[in-house]
């Protein structure tokens, strides 16, 4: 039977957590950074209503990989776009990257995935705000620009 853990234990257990995780940064080197799906829809219809629109988007972390072997791991990172008005969708927007990190010797698979949602998710946000930016200036929409924005990491 285990017996539940003291603060003390906690604490040990989150500074050696902290350190394999700071190794791992230090350790990363980016390999690859590539688009692999972009998906654009464009309502005119909905777009041109003369209701103002709303624009909401997201990004998350639907794949990851650790390869132990070569000490490597590879992130797939979706972003999210939609512009609505009123209820109607005008603009629904997806891009898919694919983030490929080396040089990794630790095998704490958790730690390098909380790594790679950290660093994978900001490190494609600036590609896919300027694709986005690209794909509404193509299409004449003049929506207002995706914001810059700050990630904070969860160790």
């Amino acid at each position: 039977m285990k017996m539940p853990a003291t603060k003390e234990d906690k604490k040990v257990e989150n500074d050696r957590r902290l350190k394999v995780y700071n190794r791992i940064v230090a350790d990363a080197n980016l390999a690859k950074l590539v688009l692999t799906k972009v998906d654009y829809q464009v309502h005119h219809d909905v777009a041109n209503s003369g209701r103002e629109p709303t624009l909401n988007y997201k990004g998350e972390l639907v794949e990851f990989d650790h390869n132990k072997e070569i000490g490597a791991i590879m992130a797939g990172v979706k972003w999210t776009a939609d512009v609505r008005c009123g209820r109607k969708k005008a603009v629904h927007f997806v891009a898919n990257y694919v983030v490929i990190y080396e040089g990794f010797t630790t095998e704490e698979t958790e730690l390098l995935e909380r790594f790679a949602d950290n660093v994978a998710r900001p490190a494609t946000y600036s590609y896919f705000r300027a694709l986005f930016a690209n794909l509404d200036w193509a299409s004449d929409l003049r929506t207002t620009p995706l914001p810059v924005v700050k990630f904070f990491p969860k160790i």
